[in-house]
């Protein structure tokens, strides 16, 4: 008697269940983003946010709009970017975060952080200490008095929006991301930019979540 034959369905089931509660029994992987080569998505990735936020503000650097004849440093507030996609997990922040970081770094300006359109974007903690004022518990000349907050002088704001096209057998989904710097004293703008982010693939590869 061939004992194999006999128990061979009794044995491919026996080693399927043990490879599948290996698969289970396996740690979650740390992909480090420096090394990261997995592909693209339908949507926009931490990869896409960092590469056009970073080339955007390239172009801000260049353009020298941020440069004052007195050397010094424009107060500027970090809106929101408005989210007008069908990705329901993108956060527009992931783009504005890293575009209040280069800014920061590129000491041009001074984020101010005390006001903006972008309620996320206020620091609460500059009016938490604020409300200590008259509190015995504290040392009044530590505490910032009235008149002490500086205004921003200028904002910065986007948008994205996509637009879907067929090409051929495949559907292309076009991210236009838009930036603008205002004048926040006078209203006028005094830079805008626009960045594509094109994605390409089969009509079930570009289905947005």
């Amino acid at each position: 008697m061939n004992l194999f034959k006999t128990h061979a369905p009794a044995i491919i089931a026996i080693s399927a269940l043990a490879l599948a509660l290996a698969g289970c029994s396996s740690s979650p992987q740390q992909i480090h983003a420096d090394s990261d080569t997995a592909g693209t998505s339908a949507g926009l990735d931490y990869r896409d946010c960092q590469a056009v936020a970073k080339a955007m503000l390239q172009d801000l650097f260049r353009s020298q709009r941020l440069v004052r004849p007195d050397g010094t440093r424009y107060s500027i507030t970090v809106g929101a970017i408005l989210n007008d996609t069908k990705i329901r997990d993108f956060r527009s922040d992931q783009i504005m975060w890293t575009i209040e970081q280069e800014l920061e770094n590129s000491g041009q300006v001074a984020v101010n952080s005390a006001v903006s359109s972008d309620k996320n974007n206020v620091n609460t903690d500059i009016y938490a200490v604020r409300e200590l004022r008259g509190d015995a518990e504290f040392n009044q000349a530590s505490i910032a008095q009235q008149g002490s907050l500086q205004a921003p002088t200028l904002g910065i704001s986007g948008k994205i929006f996509e637009s879907p096209q067929q090409i051929g057998g495949k559907v292309r989904i076009e991210y236009w991301i838009q930036l603008k710097i205002t004048d926040l004293k006078g209203g006028h703008d005094i830079w805008r930019k626009q960045e594509i982010i094109l994605k390409q693939g089969s009509k079930g590869q570009m289905k947005l979540r």
